[in-house]
């Protein structure tokens, strides 16, 4: 007879569980997980001979405890999972993926790579590599790997092995069966193992979305809703490159797909993989100092755009920002209800105000306006001053918020007042309005590609001559107060 525990998982040990396994892996904990946190551990604690969660707490805060927040962090990330789960996944991978993509890598003699995240003990990688060793017998010379990973030392262990039991397997057909698996492993009965012929096309890492570098770009597809918002800042804050709402409110399946092919494509391009290389002593600060108020007139303005790759080149520039500047106002490429996650967060780190925009809102110093996703943002005048107005006009370059729109009245209504930077994103969006700043007497600057993720829109205004000045990310913040402390000049 097993001995009771002495009480149940109290609220406060859950917490105080939820914080480390946080800490060590950024996986969230809600509330509603409790109870299997409680199911899980209660095997772990009879190893251990153990007779409350408080004493596992004990344990993971004591000298020793690092391995077993491994385990801890393996008992509660570890799924259990079976060979061919979700055929449907596996189809649109024969029917939809696969034929498209076939063609031009044998044209180009380069290879295909598939990612599977959070591969467990290797049953989808598995299956996936079937699928597409057998998709790939009619183009033998398409050379291919799987990058299978998990957060899971362990089970990565196992998932290298290849070894199944013989009911594990059962959902693999015969035919593929006896092509891709041998039975026995040694003197044991009853498992098989994939043969190496399929293994050597897997690569088992062990790879966390919130590490400090990832081995591949990442794309964060998220849900629109607070949670998933918030979510996704912190992927982007751990090196994810961009992220896009997944479908809903008025956008569909096709429009996001078609969003989805043409950001991948875009990061895959990209030379960087993880976060922004930048030197240890360019850590981001709590505040910048202030920089003196009623130095510049009210007509004044700051603007500045940007899409893929532009969270994190933001999260850099405004902290080091002055507070007292003139009024600051950025259009970056992002999801309806995310814009204000990131607002929220920008504001924590700079030395002014950052917020999102509402309709009406009053330029002022110290104070930074974010566009909200899904809106134009465009400047009127109000006294000697600027307005906001948001607008739901069609999206401009395929977006909404468009960088365009803010530029384009900028000029018109700034002109030789303002300084524009335009950022690392994907596309021609901001081009034009750049130079309609620098008719107008604006002083403009581009990101230089070296600190781009992707160098689409800069370098599409430095090919029409639109920016004054090529400018590095480490070197835009005081690029930027050079440019204010310049005297105003007229258009060109």
């Amino acid at each position: 007879m097993e001995e009771p525990f002495e009480k149940p998982l109290s609220g406060e040990t859950f917490q105080a569980l939820s914080d480390l396994v946080y800490q060590h892996s950024r996986i969230r904990l809600g509330s509603d997980k409790r109870a299997l946190v409680a199911n899980r551990l209660r095997r772990r604690l009879r190893v251990l001979a153990l007779r409350s969660y408080e004493e596992y707490c004990r344990v993971l805060h004591s000298p020793h405890g690092a391995d077993e927040i491994e385990e801890l962090v393996d008992l509660i990330s570890i799924n259990h999972t079976r060979f061919y789960r979700e055929p449907e996944h596996f189809a649109f991978l024969t029917q939809r993926a696969l034929p498209a993509l076939v063609r031009p890598l044998a044209a180009t003699h380069a290879p295909l790579r598939l990612w599977s995240a959070a591969s467990s003990s290797g049953e989808e990688p598995y299956t996936m590599a079937i699928v597409v060793a057998e998709f790939l017998r009619a183009h033998a010379g398409v050379a291919w790997e799987i990058m299978a990973t998990d957060i899971s030392h362990r089970v990565l262990a196992d998932a290298r092995e290849g070894i199944y039991s013989m009911a594990s397997v059962k959902p693999v057909p015969l035919e593929l069966l006896k092509r891709y698996f041998q039975k026995g492993v040694g003197a044991r009965d009853g498992v098989c193992r994939v043969k190496p012929e399929l293994r050597r096309h897997l690569r088992f890492e062990r790879v966390n979305l919130f590490q400090e570098h990832l081995p591949v770009p990442v794309v964060v597809v998220s849900s629109l809703t607070p949670a998933g918002s918030a979510k996704a800042m912190e992927a982007l804050k751990a090196g994810a490159l961009d992220v896009i709402g997944k479908p809903g409110g008025g956008r569909s399946l096709a429009e996001i797909a078609r969003e989805l092919v043409s950001h991948v494509k875009a990061v895959g391009r990209s030379r960087r993989v993880a976060r922004r290389a930048l030197p240890a002593s360019e850590a981001v600060p709590s505040s910048a100092p202030a920089f003196g108020t009623g130095r510049f007139s009210p007509r004044r303005l700051i603007a500045i755009g940007a899409s893929t790759g532009g969270v994190e080149a933001l999260r850099y520039l405004l902290p080091r920002l002055p507070d007292g500047l003139p009024p600051i106002v950025v259009v970056q490429h992002i999801p309806a209800n995310f814009s204000r996650i990131m607002a929220e967060h920008l504001d924590a780190l700079c030395a002014f105000t950052v917020r999102e925009a509402e309709d009406g809102d009053e330029l002022r110093p110290g104070l930074c306006l974010v566009a909200p996703g899904d809106s134009h943002l465009a400047l009127g005048r109000s006294g000697f001053g600027y307005r906001v107005r948001l607008t739901q006009s069609p999206p401009v370059h395929h977006c909404r918020p468009s960088v365009d729109i803010l530029f384009r009245s900028a000029a018109e209504q700034a002109g030789e007042h303002a300084v524009a930077a335009l950022l690392t994103g994907m596309g021609v969006d901001g081009a034009h309005g750049l130079q309609l700043l620098r008719a107008a007497g604006a002083r403009t600057l581009a990101e230089a590609e070296e600190s781009c993720v992707v160098f689409g829109m800069p370098q599409a205004a430095i090919k029409l001559e639109a920016a004054e000045q090529i400018v590095p990310l480490p070197r835009i913040p005081q690029a930027i107060l050079k440019m204010l402390s310049q005297p105003v000049r007229k258009g060109i």
